[in-house]
């Protein structure tokens, strides 16, 4: 069984990812995946032909190409149609290994609707968490101004449209308990039931 995390960023989902690793989830992490191919060569000659302002001395400077996808929506469009489908194979391949030896696999996938992959997990955990919530804690990670945070936001579907896709939702406006207590629920009614 594979079950997608997915929410905005700012949400909370990699907090949940670690209390499920603590629960003793098999899980993957797509932002992990993601960080390994933006130091992988043949990916990053690919982003430069299309963002050349984007690579500085071989390497992706995140933040210029940052700056270029969220302030161009043609620009995201391009760079989503490199980037999603490389990530999906990579993610693939990494539910498969663990799928062999775990009956149940976690991923989180922050942009799971956008890429449309929602029909390839069994279920779909939404994590929600309100705006002021999310800008600061965006801000606080990634050192960053709130305006840059809202554009983020701006260019990610709302909650609301997620919610059409989640097999449940854990609301992430509380405590670290509240949280834990949710994910421990969820993962013990999702093994009871299999």
């Amino acid at each position: 069984m594979r079950v997608a995390i997915t929410g905005g960023i700012g949400s909370g989902k990699s907090i949940v990812m670690s209390i499920i690793r603590q629960l003793g989830g098999a899980i993957v992490i797509t932002d992990e995946i993601n960080s390994r191919m933006l130091r992988d060569p043949d990916y990053i000659a690919k982003l430069q032909s299309l963002f050349p302002a984007a690579v500085e001395d071989g390497m992706i400077n995140k933040r210029t190409l940052g700056r270029i996808v969220f302030y161009d929506k043609n620009a995201l469009v391009r760079f989503n149609a490199l980037a999603h489908p490389e990530l999906k194979k990579r993610t693939d391949a990494e539910i498969e290994k663990l799928a062999a030896s775990n009956d149940v696999v976690f991923v989180e996938v922050p942009l799971l609707i956008e890429c449309g992959m929602q029909g390839d997990y069994d279920a779909v955990w939404l994590v929600k968490a309100d705006e002021e919530h999310r800008i600061t804690r965006i801000v606080a990670r990634d050192l960053v101004s709130a305006d840059y945070a809202k554009r983020i936001m701006e260019n990610q579907l709302t909650d609301s449209e997620r919610e059409k896709y989640a097999t449940d939702i854990i609301l992430n406006n509380g405590t670290y308990d509240d949280l834990y207590k949710r994910v421990k629920y969820l993962m013990r009614r999702l093994y009871n039931n299999n």
